[in-house]
């Protein structure tokens, strides 16, 4: 058997240096792509710890927004309009206090100034125990921390005693509260009627004023008066 040498044509070499072009740009590509996943792992490192810190400082931060102020846009007459609004603060003996309200507008003409719609007041003092005061409408000085209530004005003491009025002046700075319309009250002891009101001290006093009168349910009751 004769065994001939392989004989190669002219095209041979060309086709063998067509295909070492094609395999290096195969391994130019490869490498591209290998520095470009390198590249996005590296960044990967950071960016993902750091989306991971902003979704968890919105989830905190979050329900705090939500509960202090909601913005609601304008109101009919271009007046700032603002939702389940909340203001914290403390008065002049670092004794806290809150007013929140379920719409509140701003004043055109007293940018300190905002109209509330069924406002809320929460005196707190230094022994724990609180007085709130709630009513139908309301306005409230930001800068001077002075409120007024007007229509029908709920004052609850956490010792058992509630009063109603027609209005009432508080002073969350001071401490104090006050009113010149009829008042009606009931607690542990009876009922309770007078002209108008003063409370002090964060309704550790409340004097009813005017002519007042009271009907001693609560006598012989636990140990009351005889």
């Amino acid at each position: 058997m004769t065994v001939e040498p392989l004989r190669t044509g002219p095209g041979d070499g060309r086709a063998g240096r067509r295909g070492s072009d094609a395999w290096r740009d195969v391994r130019r590509t490869a490498a591209s792509m290998g520095r470009a996943y390198s590249r996005f792992v590296y960044l990967m490192k950071f960016l993902l710890p750091l989306a991971a810190l902003g979704i968890l400082a919105a989830m905190v931060a979050w329900p705090r927004l939500q509960e202090v102020r909601s913005p609601a846009g304008a109101s009919d007459d271009g007046r700032l309009e603002m939702v389940k609004a909340r203001y914290l603060g403390s008065d002049r003996d670092a004794r806290p206090f809150s007013v929140v309200a379920e719409r509140v507008v701003r004043s055109t003409s007293e940018p300190s100034v905002v109209d509330l719609v069924s406002p809320e007041a929460e005196m707190t003092r230094d022994d724990g125990s609180w007085i709130a005061i709630r009513a139908d409408r309301g306005r409230y000085n930001e800068e001077t921390g002075k409120l007024l209530l007007l229509g029908d004005v709920d004052l609850f003491q956490d010792q058992g005693y509630e009063f109603r009025t027609e209005e009432a002046h508080v002073d969350t700075q001071a401490g104090n509260a006050w009113g010149d319309r009829p008042v009606a009250g009931q607690g542990p002891l009876g009922e309770l009627f007078g002209q108008g009101f003063r409370l002090y001290d964060n309704g550790r006093s409340i004097v009813v004023t005017g002519r007042a009168r009271m009907n001693l349910t609560g006598i012989g009751k636990g140990g009351g008066v005889p």
